[in-house]
């Protein structure tokens, strides 16, 4: 999961309950054996919709340049 705006008050999730979830999925993922990427914290405030929520076109493409760079450096594709 990504970050939120805080300061958007059309919702009420916060960054701290965000970061629990990343770290259990994190934790799940490990114990698992499969890969995890961490995006938190990536989006800043012009990155997310007006909900505050949301990635807009720049919020997914920073996902995805993030997401597509530990895909290509992955042993199982070199």
């Amino acid at each position: 999961p990504t970050n939120v705006d805080e300061s958007n008050d059309s919702h009420d999730c916060t960054n701290h309950d965000i970061q629990q979830i990343a770290e259990v999925i994190e934790k799940l993922a490990g114990e698992t054996n499969l890969p995890c990427l961490d995006v938190f914290g990536i989006l800043e405030s012009t990155d997310l919709e007006g909900d505050g929520l949301h990635p807009t076109p720049s919020g997914h493409d920073k996902i995805y340049q993030a997401v597509s760079r530990a895909v290509f450096a992955m042993a199982s594709l070199n």
